[in-house]
Protein backbone atom coordinates (compact mmCIF):
# COMPACT_ATOMS: atom_id res chain seq x y z
CA UNK A 1 0.00 0.00 0.00
CA UNK A 2 1.57 2.98 -0.67
CA UNK A 3 1.03 6.73 0.88
CA UNK A 4 2.72 9.34 0.62
CA UNK A 5 6.16 10.23 2.74
CA UNK A 6 3.59 13.23 4.28
CA UNK A 7 1.21 11.07 5.60
CA UNK A 8 0.70 10.72 9.58
CA UNK A 9 -0.52 7.56 11.45
CA UNK A 10 -1.69 7.07 14.62
CA UNK A 11 -1.22 3.31 16.58
CA UNK A 12 -4.78 2.03 18.44
CA UNK A 13 -5.22 -1.26 20.27
CA UNK A 14 -7.58 -3.15 19.15
CA UNK A 15 -10.53 -3.45 21.39
CA UNK A 16 -11.50 -6.57 19.65
CA UNK A 17 -10.35 -10.17 18.93
CA UNK A 18 -9.56 -10.10 15.48
CA UNK A 19 -11.29 -13.71 14.90
CA UNK A 20 -14.63 -11.51 16.01
CA UNK A 21 -15.13 -10.80 12.16
CA UNK A 22 -18.51 -8.89 13.12
CA UNK A 23 -17.16 -6.44 15.46
CA UNK A 24 -13.38 -6.06 14.21
CA UNK A 25 -15.31 -4.58 11.00
CA UNK A 26 -17.66 -2.52 12.76
CA UNK A 27 -14.81 -1.16 14.66
CA UNK A 28 -12.37 -0.36 11.44
CA UNK A 29 -15.69 1.31 10.00
CA UNK A 30 -16.11 3.37 13.76
CA UNK A 31 -12.20 4.15 13.05
CA UNK A 32 -12.82 5.79 9.40
CA UNK A 33 -15.66 7.74 10.39
CA UNK A 34 -13.02 9.15 12.47
CA UNK A 35 -10.64 10.06 10.16
CA UNK A 36 -8.11 7.05 10.94
CA UNK A 37 -7.91 4.49 8.05
CA UNK A 38 -6.89 1.31 8.30
CA UNK A 39 -2.79 0.78 6.87
CA UNK A 40 -1.25 -1.85 8.92
CA UNK A 41 -2.05 -4.80 11.65
CA UNK A 42 0.26 -5.94 14.12
CA UNK A 43 0.32 -9.93 13.27
CA UNK A 44 2.56 -8.84 10.41
CA UNK A 45 5.52 -8.77 12.67
CA UNK A 46 4.55 -10.87 15.49
CA UNK A 47 3.51 -13.97 13.50
CA UNK A 48 2.75 -16.10 16.65
CA UNK A 49 1.48 -13.61 18.52
CA UNK A 50 -1.77 -14.77 20.84
CA UNK A 51 -3.32 -11.52 19.68
CA UNK A 52 -4.64 -10.37 23.21
CA UNK A 53 -2.57 -6.76 22.68
CA UNK A 54 -2.67 -6.56 18.81
CA UNK A 55 -1.98 -3.43 17.82
CA UNK A 56 -3.75 -1.47 14.43
CA UNK A 57 -2.01 1.33 12.50
CA UNK A 58 -3.94 3.58 11.02
CA UNK A 59 -3.39 6.86 8.92
CA UNK A 60 -4.64 9.73 9.23
CA UNK A 61 -7.14 11.55 6.37
CA UNK A 62 -10.31 13.45 6.53
CA UNK A 63 -13.00 11.71 8.14
CA UNK A 64 -15.50 9.57 5.69
CA UNK A 65 -18.93 8.23 6.83
CA UNK A 66 -19.38 6.18 3.93
CA UNK A 67 -15.94 3.98 4.34
CA UNK A 68 -16.74 0.12 5.03
CA UNK A 69 -14.44 -2.85 5.08
CA UNK A 70 -14.45 -6.59 5.44
CA UNK A 71 -13.48 -9.44 5.66
CA UNK A 72 -13.05 -12.74 3.89
CA UNK A 73 -11.79 -15.49 5.08
CA UNK A 74 -8.23 -16.48 3.04
CA UNK A 75 -7.69 -20.35 2.42
CA UNK A 76 -5.26 -21.87 3.52
CA UNK A 77 -1.55 -21.46 1.70
CA UNK A 78 -3.31 -18.11 -0.17
CA UNK A 79 -1.34 -15.10 1.27
CA UNK A 80 -2.81 -12.80 -2.02
CA UNK A 81 -6.51 -13.26 -3.28
CA UNK A 82 -6.83 -15.56 -6.51
CA UNK A 83 -7.93 -13.71 -9.65
CA UNK A 84 -11.48 -14.65 -9.66
CA UNK A 85 -11.99 -13.42 -6.03
CA UNK A 86 -10.84 -9.98 -6.79
CA UNK A 87 -12.93 -9.70 -10.08
CA UNK A 88 -16.10 -10.34 -7.98
CA UNK A 89 -15.14 -8.02 -5.28
CA UNK A 90 -14.43 -5.63 -7.86
CA UNK A 91 -17.83 -5.82 -9.69
CA UNK A 92 -19.34 -4.87 -6.61
CA UNK A 93 -17.50 -1.96 -6.03
CA UNK A 94 -14.87 -2.88 -3.30
CA UNK A 95 -10.93 -2.67 -3.37
CA UNK A 96 -8.47 -5.28 -1.60
CA UNK A 97 -6.35 -3.75 1.45
CA UNK A 98 -4.52 -6.30 3.01
CA UNK A 99 -3.81 -9.88 3.74
CA UNK A 100 -4.40 -10.17 7.83
CA UNK A 101 -3.67 -13.48 10.22
CA UNK A 102 -4.35 -14.91 13.14
CA UNK A 103 -4.01 -17.95 15.01
CA UNK A 104 -6.99 -19.83 13.75
CA UNK A 105 -8.28 -17.70 10.56
CA UNK A 106 -6.60 -15.58 8.35
CA UNK A 107 -8.50 -12.88 6.14
CA UNK A 108 -8.68 -10.99 2.86
CA UNK A 109 -9.45 -6.99 3.69
CA UNK A 110 -11.08 -5.42 1.26
CA UNK A 111 -12.89 -1.46 1.60
CA UNK A 112 -15.20 0.54 -0.29
CA UNK A 113 -16.55 4.12 -0.02
CA UNK A 114 -19.88 3.59 -2.22
CA UNK A 115 -22.74 3.02 0.26
CA UNK A 116 -24.78 1.17 -2.06
CA UNK A 117 -22.05 -1.06 -2.80
CA UNK A 118 -23.16 -5.19 -2.12
CA UNK A 119 -21.26 -7.40 0.02
CA UNK A 120 -20.25 -10.26 -1.47
CA UNK A 121 -21.50 -13.44 -0.36
CA UNK A 122 -19.30 -15.66 1.19
CA UNK A 123 -20.73 -18.88 2.45
CA UNK A 124 -20.54 -20.24 6.00
CA UNK A 125 -18.42 -23.45 4.19
CA UNK A 126 -15.14 -20.66 3.34
CA UNK A 127 -14.98 -19.92 7.09
CA UNK A 128 -15.15 -23.31 8.01
CA UNK A 129 -12.41 -24.56 5.40
CA UNK A 130 -10.41 -21.59 6.52
CA UNK A 131 -10.44 -22.18 10.13
CA UNK A 132 -7.08 -23.65 11.41
CA UNK A 133 -6.37 -25.36 15.23
CA UNK A 134 -4.20 -23.43 16.31
CA UNK A 135 -1.43 -26.34 17.15
CA UNK A 136 1.48 -23.62 15.66
CA UNK A 137 1.26 -21.68 18.75
CA UNK A 138 1.14 -24.32 21.08
CA UNK A 139 4.28 -26.07 19.66
CA UNK A 140 5.95 -22.19 19.34
CA UNK A 141 4.62 -21.32 23.42
CA UNK A 142 4.49 -24.43 25.19
CA UNK A 143 6.09 -27.69 24.09
CA UNK A 144 9.49 -25.49 24.29
CA UNK A 145 8.41 -24.47 27.35
CA UNK A 146 7.72 -28.30 28.49
CA UNK A 147 11.18 -29.35 27.65
CA UNK A 148 12.80 -26.55 29.38
CA UNK A 149 11.72 -27.79 32.27
CA UNK A 150 12.03 -30.89 32.28
CA UNK A 151 15.33 -30.02 31.51
CA UNK A 152 16.08 -27.66 34.43
CA UNK A 153 14.39 -30.74 36.34
CA UNK A 154 16.63 -33.32 35.51
CA UNK A 155 19.48 -31.24 36.05
CA UNK A 156 18.26 -29.89 39.75
CA UNK A 157 18.07 -33.37 40.27
CA UNK A 158 21.23 -34.54 39.23
CA UNK A 159 22.35 -31.85 41.60
CA UNK A 160 20.08 -32.38 44.34
CA UNK A 161 21.08 -36.48 44.33
CA UNK A 162 24.92 -35.66 44.62
CA UNK A 163 24.69 -32.02 46.73
CA UNK A 164 20.99 -31.41 47.89
CA UNK A 165 21.56 -32.24 51.22
CA UNK A 166 24.37 -30.35 51.91
CA UNK A 167 22.64 -27.41 51.21
CA UNK A 168 24.82 -26.87 47.77
CA UNK A 169 21.76 -26.35 45.31
CA UNK A 170 21.57 -22.60 44.95
CA UNK A 171 18.23 -21.00 46.03
CA UNK A 172 18.03 -19.13 42.56
CA UNK A 173 17.75 -22.74 40.39
CA UNK A 174 15.22 -23.25 42.96
CA UNK A 175 13.75 -19.88 42.39
CA UNK A 176 13.80 -20.45 38.30
CA UNK A 177 12.37 -23.90 38.35
CA UNK A 178 9.84 -23.11 40.75
CA UNK A 179 8.97 -20.28 38.48
CA UNK A 180 9.23 -22.51 35.65
CA UNK A 181 6.99 -25.35 37.31
CA UNK A 182 4.16 -21.81 37.79
CA UNK A 183 4.24 -20.66 34.22
CA UNK A 184 3.44 -24.24 32.19
CA UNK A 185 0.04 -24.36 33.24
CA UNK A 186 -0.47 -20.19 33.17
CA UNK A 187 1.11 -21.11 29.60
CA UNK A 188 -0.78 -23.67 28.70
CA UNK A 189 -4.55 -21.50 29.56
CA UNK A 190 -3.14 -18.62 27.59
CA UNK A 191 -3.20 -20.97 24.47
CA UNK A 192 -5.88 -23.20 25.46
CA UNK A 193 -8.19 -19.46 25.04
CA UNK A 194 -6.97 -20.01 21.34
CA UNK A 195 -8.71 -23.82 21.21
CA UNK A 196 -11.37 -22.28 22.63
CA UNK A 197 -12.15 -20.00 20.26
CA UNK A 198 -11.35 -21.98 17.39
CA UNK A 199 -14.31 -24.65 18.96
CA UNK A 200 -16.59 -21.76 19.51
CA UNK A 201 -16.38 -20.26 15.91
CA UNK A 202 -16.79 -24.39 14.50
CA UNK A 203 -20.16 -24.84 16.77
CA UNK A 204 -21.70 -21.61 15.92
CA UNK A 205 -21.18 -22.17 12.25
CA UNK A 206 -22.58 -25.53 11.99
CA UNK A 207 -25.46 -24.69 14.66
CA UNK A 208 -26.26 -20.88 13.44
CA UNK A 209 -24.85 -21.46 9.90
CA UNK A 210 -23.89 -18.12 9.78
CA UNK A 211 -21.43 -16.44 7.54
CA UNK A 212 -20.12 -13.79 10.60
CA UNK A 213 -20.06 -15.89 13.67
CA UNK A 214 -19.38 -13.61 16.88
CA UNK A 215 -17.26 -14.41 19.90
CA UNK A 216 -18.44 -13.80 23.57
CA UNK A 217 -16.60 -10.24 24.93
CA UNK A 218 -15.30 -12.28 27.96
CA UNK A 219 -12.83 -13.90 25.91
CA UNK A 220 -10.71 -10.98 25.47
CA UNK A 221 -10.17 -9.81 28.56
CA UNK A 222 -9.42 -13.34 29.58
CA UNK A 223 -6.54 -13.40 26.88
CA UNK A 224 -4.97 -10.14 27.97
CA UNK A 225 -5.14 -11.26 31.81
CA UNK A 226 -2.78 -14.42 30.63
CA UNK A 227 -0.52 -12.56 28.18
CA UNK A 228 0.06 -9.97 30.98
CA UNK A 229 0.13 -12.72 33.63
CA UNK A 230 2.75 -14.18 31.02
CA UNK A 231 5.02 -11.51 30.21
CA UNK A 232 5.33 -10.76 33.97
CA UNK A 233 6.38 -14.41 34.79
CA UNK A 234 9.49 -13.89 31.21
CA UNK A 235 10.34 -10.69 33.29
CA UNK A 236 10.46 -11.95 36.55
CA UNK A 237 12.55 -15.15 35.52
CA UNK A 238 14.99 -13.07 33.37
CA UNK A 239 15.43 -11.21 36.48
CA UNK A 240 15.63 -13.79 39.22
CA UNK A 241 18.09 -16.08 36.36
CA UNK A 242 19.84 -12.68 35.28
CA UNK A 243 21.06 -11.71 38.72
CA UNK A 244 23.45 -14.29 39.16
CA UNK A 245 25.09 -13.71 35.85
CA UNK A 246 25.12 -9.50 36.40
CA UNK A 247 26.80 -10.02 39.78
CA UNK A 248 29.23 -11.68 37.67
CA UNK A 249 29.40 -9.69 35.07
CA UNK A 250 30.25 -6.60 37.63
CA UNK A 251 32.54 -8.65 39.36
CA UNK A 252 34.55 -8.80 36.36
CA UNK A 253 34.08 -5.20 35.21
CA UNK A 254 34.77 -3.39 38.37
CA UNK A 255 38.37 -2.71 38.84
CA UNK A 256 38.16 -2.29 42.36
CA UNK A 257 37.13 -5.56 43.51
CA UNK A 258 38.27 -8.26 40.30
CA UNK A 259 41.90 -9.46 40.28
CA UNK A 260 41.31 -12.94 39.14
CA UNK A 261 40.56 -11.88 35.51
CA UNK A 262 44.50 -11.72 34.03
CA UNK A 263 44.46 -8.55 31.95
CA UNK A 264 46.74 -7.84 28.96
CA UNK A 265 49.41 -6.45 31.21
CA UNK A 266 49.44 -9.68 33.70
CA UNK A 267 51.84 -11.88 34.07
CA UNK A 268 51.01 -15.47 35.11
CA UNK A 269 53.89 -18.13 35.96
CA UNK A 270 52.35 -21.50 36.00
CA UNK A 271 52.86 -25.20 37.57
CA UNK A 272 55.88 -24.03 39.99
CA UNK A 273 56.25 -27.13 41.93
CA UNK A 274 55.87 -25.96 45.61
CA UNK A 275 59.23 -27.38 46.97
CA UNK A 276 60.95 -24.62 44.36
CA UNK A 277 58.76 -21.81 45.54
CA UNK A 278 59.52 -19.33 48.65
CA UNK A 279 56.15 -18.45 49.42
CA UNK A 280 56.97 -15.68 51.82
CA UNK A 281 54.88 -16.71 54.54
CA UNK A 282 53.99 -19.46 56.71
CA UNK A 283 52.38 -22.00 54.55
CA UNK A 284 49.89 -24.79 56.04
CA UNK A 285 50.79 -27.80 53.81
CA UNK A 286 48.95 -31.38 53.64
CA UNK A 287 52.15 -32.72 55.13
CA UNK A 288 51.93 -30.85 58.06
CA UNK A 289 48.26 -31.44 58.59
CA UNK A 290 48.52 -35.10 58.16
CA UNK A 291 51.60 -34.97 60.97
CA UNK A 292 52.49 -38.73 60.86
CA UNK A 293 54.75 -38.71 57.66
CA UNK A 294 52.10 -40.33 55.63
CA UNK A 295 50.69 -38.05 53.72
CA UNK A 296 51.63 -38.87 49.97
CA UNK A 297 51.86 -36.21 47.15
CA UNK A 298 49.86 -36.95 44.38
CA UNK A 299 51.70 -37.59 40.85
CA UNK A 300 51.11 -35.65 37.76
CA UNK A 301 48.54 -37.27 35.29
CA UNK A 302 49.23 -36.87 31.56
CA UNK A 303 46.87 -38.22 29.04
CA UNK A 304 48.57 -39.46 25.99
CA UNK A 305 45.20 -39.28 23.98
CA UNK A 306 44.33 -35.33 25.05
CA UNK A 307 48.12 -34.15 25.36
CA UNK A 308 47.49 -32.85 28.43
CA UNK A 309 48.83 -32.65 31.41
CA UNK A 310 47.01 -32.28 35.17
CA UNK A 311 50.00 -31.36 37.39
CA UNK A 312 49.52 -31.12 41.27
CA UNK A 313 51.18 -29.68 44.46
CA UNK A 314 52.37 -26.38 42.32
CA UNK A 315 51.66 -22.59 42.42
CA UNK A 316 50.75 -20.32 39.96
CA UNK A 317 52.01 -16.84 40.18
CA UNK A 318 50.17 -13.74 38.90
CA UNK A 319 51.53 -10.14 38.83
CA UNK A 320 49.05 -7.26 37.17
CA UNK A 321 50.93 -3.98 38.17
CA UNK A 322 47.54 -1.73 37.31
CA UNK A 323 45.12 -4.23 38.98
CA UNK A 324 43.65 -3.06 42.79
CA UNK A 325 45.45 -6.44 43.91
CA UNK A 326 48.70 -6.55 41.92
CA UNK A 327 50.23 -9.86 43.53
CA UNK A 328 48.27 -13.13 43.92
CA UNK A 329 49.10 -16.53 44.24
CA UNK A 330 46.86 -19.78 43.52
CA UNK A 331 48.61 -22.88 45.80
CA UNK A 332 46.71 -26.44 44.81
CA UNK A 333 48.04 -29.45 46.64
CA UNK A 334 46.67 -32.97 46.80
CA UNK A 335 47.74 -36.47 48.19
CA UNK A 336 46.79 -39.01 50.67
CA UNK A 337 47.49 -39.87 53.87
CA UNK A 338 46.16 -41.96 56.79
CA UNK A 339 43.08 -40.18 56.98
CA UNK A 340 42.52 -40.79 53.33
CA UNK A 341 42.55 -38.36 50.21
CA UNK A 342 42.98 -34.88 50.73
CA UNK A 343 43.33 -31.67 48.77
CA UNK A 344 44.39 -27.73 49.94
CA UNK A 345 43.74 -25.23 47.46
CA UNK A 346 44.44 -21.54 48.69
CA UNK A 347 43.82 -18.56 46.12
CA UNK A 348 46.40 -15.70 48.76
CA UNK A 349 46.12 -12.14 47.55
CA UNK A 350 48.16 -9.33 47.87
CA UNK A 351 46.63 -6.26 47.45
CA UNK A 352 47.66 -2.35 47.10
CA UNK A 353 46.01 -1.14 50.20
CA UNK A 354 43.67 -2.51 53.09
CA UNK A 355 40.53 -1.26 51.17
CA UNK A 356 41.02 -3.10 48.09
CA UNK A 357 42.00 -6.49 50.03
CA UNK A 358 38.68 -5.96 52.30
CA UNK A 359 36.49 -5.28 49.16
CA UNK A 360 37.48 -8.35 47.33
CA UNK A 361 36.54 -9.97 50.83
CA UNK A 362 33.12 -8.29 50.93
CA UNK A 363 33.20 -9.64 47.06
CA UNK A 364 33.98 -13.00 47.70
CA UNK A 365 30.63 -13.60 50.67
CA UNK A 366 28.46 -12.02 48.23
CA UNK A 367 29.72 -14.46 45.66
CA UNK A 368 29.74 -17.16 47.53
CA UNK A 369 26.40 -16.41 49.34
CA UNK A 370 24.73 -16.14 46.03
CA UNK A 371 25.73 -19.37 45.62
CA UNK A 372 24.29 -21.39 48.32
CA UNK A 373 27.30 -21.27 51.25
CA UNK A 374 26.73 -19.91 54.72
CA UNK A 375 29.42 -18.75 56.16
CA UNK A 376 30.15 -17.99 59.84
CA UNK A 377 32.16 -15.70 61.31
CA UNK A 378 34.42 -16.66 64.04
CA UNK A 379 37.78 -14.80 65.96
CA UNK A 380 41.11 -16.23 65.05
CA UNK A 381 43.61 -14.40 66.73
CA UNK A 382 46.20 -12.73 63.22
CA UNK A 383 42.97 -12.58 61.31
CA UNK A 384 40.86 -8.99 61.21
CA UNK A 385 38.10 -11.07 60.12
CA UNK A 386 37.87 -15.11 59.66
CA UNK A 387 34.78 -16.78 57.70
CA UNK A 388 34.09 -20.68 56.75
CA UNK A 389 31.92 -22.98 55.67
CA UNK A 390 30.90 -26.43 55.71
CA UNK A 391 29.50 -29.16 53.66
CA UNK A 392 29.32 -32.87 54.11
CA UNK A 393 30.33 -32.99 57.35
CA UNK A 394 27.07 -35.01 58.51
CA UNK A 395 27.78 -38.63 57.23
CA UNK A 396 24.07 -38.71 55.92
CA UNK A 397 24.92 -35.92 53.17
CA UNK A 398 26.90 -38.80 51.21
CA UNK A 399 29.13 -36.26 50.38
CA UNK A 400 32.61 -35.96 50.40
CA UNK A 401 33.31 -33.62 53.38
CA UNK A 402 34.95 -29.99 52.76
CA UNK A 403 35.93 -26.60 54.47
CA UNK A 404 35.63 -23.46 52.44
CA UNK A 405 37.44 -20.53 54.56
CA UNK A 406 37.81 -16.81 54.02
CA UNK A 407 40.86 -15.02 55.84
CA UNK A 408 41.49 -11.11 55.98
CA UNK A 409 44.51 -9.42 57.83
CA UNK A 410 45.35 -5.64 56.52
CA UNK A 411 46.23 -5.80 52.58
CA UNK A 412 46.36 -9.98 52.80
CA UNK A 413 43.22 -11.37 51.75
CA UNK A 414 43.40 -15.75 51.20
CA UNK A 415 40.62 -17.97 50.07
CA UNK A 416 40.85 -21.76 50.88
CA UNK A 417 39.27 -24.70 50.19
CA UNK A 418 39.79 -28.09 52.03
CA UNK A 419 38.62 -31.22 50.76
CA UNK A 420 39.40 -34.17 53.06
CA UNK A 421 38.08 -36.15 56.37
CA UNK A 422 39.96 -33.67 58.79
CA UNK A 423 38.65 -31.17 61.17
CA UNK A 424 40.05 -28.17 59.98
CA UNK A 425 39.01 -26.05 63.00
CA UNK A 426 42.22 -27.47 64.59
CA UNK A 427 43.66 -25.50 62.02
CA UNK A 428 42.16 -22.21 62.20
CA UNK A 429 44.85 -20.33 63.70
CA UNK A 430 48.07 -21.69 61.28
CA UNK A 431 45.32 -20.42 58.17
CA UNK A 432 45.35 -17.11 60.22
CA UNK A 433 49.10 -16.83 60.29
CA UNK A 434 49.65 -17.24 57.03
CA UNK A 435 48.47 -13.44 56.77
CA UNK A 436 51.31 -12.57 58.54
CA UNK A 437 54.60 -12.09 56.54
CA UNK A 438 57.41 -14.29 57.03
CA UNK A 439 60.54 -12.47 59.33
CA UNK A 440 63.48 -11.41 57.36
Amino acid sequence: MKTPKSASYKWKLSPVNLMDMPRFQDWLNQMARQGLFYHWYSNKVLAFSLGAFSLVRFQVKTPDPNRRYRLHPAPEMLTEPPADLLEEYRQYGWTYVDYIYSTCVAYFLFTTDDPAAVEPYASPDELYRALRFPIRNFLIYNFSWIVLVFLVGFLLYQTWESQGAAGLVSPELLRIYALLLFSVPVFLFGTGTEWLIYFLLRRRLKREHTTRPTLPRWLLPVQRVFAVIQGVLLLVMLLVSGGSFFRRMDRLLDSRHEVQAVTLQAQVTEDVPLEDWDPGFDLLTLAEMEGDGSWVPSKDFTSELADFTLRYNTVDLHEAPDQPIPIWYTINQDGTGNSGDSSLSISYYLARDTQAAQARLERELELDSADGFTYQSVEVPGAEEFWYATVGLDPEDNIFPSWFVLAWQGDRLLSLRYDGSLDLTGWFDEIAAMLTPAEG
